[in-house]
């Protein structure tokens, strides 16, 4: 479960996510948004779908239009949170979301919805599915120096729709 809180708050942006390892990399991965009657799922080497139908990340790689999604864990000191997000509208990021169900902000990603989702030492079950949702949407996903991750095991990353922003967003964080 995905987005407890809201849920809890009755805020109606929570999922039900699972993924599959075998090693230390994600190779199946579902998402279900009950809400929207929404199921995102991808297989390693096979896409990402949504409701059965194939989702990609969108190109825009334009630096003034960009929504960032921000997703931090919960024994993250809320002083990085103000500077990441400080750093992003300083750095004229058109939108910020925060919204504390991070496996639907891949979703979104993954379909093409926002551009870019950093996630800052976040629960592995949060993420997990995510990372292979954005990556068979044709996403790009490094850690926050810019650096090809080790491992699907990695709390900390950038992921974006792999445009000329994923360097864009790496300066402005300067992790």
């Amino acid at each position: 479960m995905d987005g407890t809180l809201n849920l809890y708050q009755d805020i109606p942006y929570f999922s039900a996510t699972l993924a599959l390892l075998k090693k230390d990399e994600a190779v199946f991965a579902v998402t279900h948004n009950p809400i929207l009657k929404q199921t995102f799922w991808a297989i390693k080497g096979q896409g990402a779908f949504k409701n059965g139908r194939r989702v990609k990340v969108n190109n825009n790689g334009n630096v003034n239009k960009l929504t960032v999604g921000y997703s931090c864990g919960w024994r993250k000191p809320r002083v990085d949170n103000g500077r990441i997000i400080n750093a992003l509208y300083r750095n004229n990021i058109q939108r910020v979301m925060t919204n504390w169900s991070p496996a639907l902000d891949f979703c979104l990603l993954a379909s093409g919805k926002i551009e870019a989702m950093i996630n800052d030492d976040n629960e592995l079950h949060d993420n997990l599915a995510g990372k292979l949702m954005v990556r068979e949407a044709g996403g790009k996903l490094t850690d926050l120096k810019g650096r090809r991750l080790k491992s699907d095991r990695e709390n900390t990353f950038l992921a974006s729709n792999g445009t000329k922003i994923h360097k864009h967003l790496i300066r402005i964080i300067k992790y």
